[in-house]
């Protein structure tokens, strides 16, 4: 039977095979937005449903990997979503020094954008949520930690096979 090896684990191998040759030079935000709905204020504290994506991205430049990871928090009541009371926008540009001469492929910069990008740059994103909602005078938001896939025991290197599409 011909077996696939998932996605994510694919991107983790891809990862691994970078991961020892870049350091992290400087990560910036270089664009924010934030609003929050006036009526905010006026109606009485509701719950909020928080809706939370990401896009990411990078390009190699020499001896230099240049990233480009977009957050967006957005959060209506949670018993109706059309009522729409916040929503943060902010794009962090994220730059690595590669330590040895190398050009990688678009497969390893798309892996490295959605795995090590992402995992560099949530911290700082975390704390600009909690900065910006108290500034925002909307109750405490807490971002969950980033998590990345882990492999899964029953088949050799801890994955799972899964039966090829």
């Amino acid at each position: 039977m011909n077996r696939k090896v998932p996605r994510e684990l694919s991107q983790l191998r891809t990862v691994g095979e970078i991961t020892p040759h870049v350091d992290i030079v400087d990560v910036r935000l270089i664009r924010l937005d934030s609003r929050v709905s006036p009526s905010w204020a006026t109606e009485e504290s509701p719950k909020l449903q928080l809706d939370l994506a990401r896009k990411s991205r990078c390009d190699q430049r020499g001896r230099f990997l240049v990233a480009e990871v977009r957050f967006t928090l957005s959060g209506a009541a949670a018993d109706d979503a059309s009522r729409k009371f916040v929503l943060l926008n902010a794009t962090f540009e994220l730059r690595y020094s590669i330590n040895r001469e190398v050009t990688l492929t678009k497969q390893q910069l798309s892996s490295f954008a959605q795995v090590n990008v992402l995992y560099n740059a949530w911290p700082y994103w975390r704390e600009l949520v909690q900065d910006m909602a108290a500034r925002m005078g909307l109750p405490r938001l807490v971002v969950p930690v980033f998590r990345v896939a882990r492999p899964t025991a029953g088949s050799p290197a801890g994955q799972k096979d899964r039966p090829s599409d």
